[in-house]
């Protein structure tokens, strides 16, 4: 378990959050590719076809309205929530994780897409319920040691997008968590994160890490830690 009994990070050691990023473009492709290769192609097919054929009559009821109502309906919708709905990330039914760690490549659309290109997805059903836990556990214990507010569990979002530095491109896997949908619409479609809790895999000497960023810009507090994949505390103050 993480030590809680250390101090806070400044953001100067922020370069310990970029060590590395290299090794996890080249070795997280790989893990990953491993992963995929280990289940079939047609898992996230089936997965859909399964739940078209569990969609209960209400919602076929309601899927079957009549153009008409709906027209109506878009008409009526005031400014305010048809801004809110395009910002909302809609629900996905696909369970493409199997018993891998997680998706790198998910065949379903994302939920939501930012400005800049970063796609989410559910972490049901892209990632595994295992690391879900485990990562939800340790965001719990370091934001209970900093005396900042706990995210949902329920709001939890794979995230896949891309670091750019020196000129490189790098891409990046994270598992992010939110204290509400107020904070998810700011952080995706603001790109103004006033409370992080995030986890981003990251591939040292060809094993797994977490590598945990906490942050709350009200009480000016930000945490890094990195936690190998066999639960040893590589560090409890600084990144990986």
């Amino acid at each position: 378990m993480l030590s809680l009994a250390t101090p806070l990070t400044s953001f100067a050691q922020f370069g310990g959050f970029l060590k590395g990023l290299e090794d996890l473009a080249k070795g997280l492709e790989q893990f990953s590719k491993d992963l995929e290769s280990s289940t079939s192609q047609n898992q996230g097919t089936n997965s859909n076809e399964n739940a078209q054929q569990n969609q209960s009559p209400a919602s076929s009821q309601q899927s079957n309205s009549t153009p008409q109502s709906n027209e109506k309906s878009q008409q009526n919708q005031s400014p305010a929530s048809s801004q809110q709905s395009n910002n909302t990330p809609q629900q996905s039914n696909a369970n493409e994780v199997g018993n891998r760690t997680f998706v790198a490549e998910p065949k379903a659309a994302p939920v939501y897409v930012s400005k800049g290109g970063t796609r989410y997805w559910p972490c049901n059903g892209f990632v595994g319920q295992n690391v879900i836990n485990v990562t939800y556990d340790e965001i719990v214990q370091i934001s209970k040691g900093e005396g900042i507010n706990i995210p949902q569990k329920n709001l939890c979002y794979w995230k896949r997008g891309v670091f750019n530095f020196g000129g490189n491109s790098i891409q990046t896997y994270s598992i992010q968590f939110y204290l509400d949908q107020a904070a998810f619409y700011s952080c995706t479609a603001l790109d103004n994160c006033q409370e992080i809790r995030s986890m981003d895999f990251k591939m040292i000497n060809d094993q797994l890490h977490r590598q945990y960023l906490i942050t709350s810009a009200p009480k000016r507090k930000t945490r890094f830690a990195c936690i190998a994949n066999t639960g040893k505390v590589v560090s409890a103050t600084s990144g990986c």
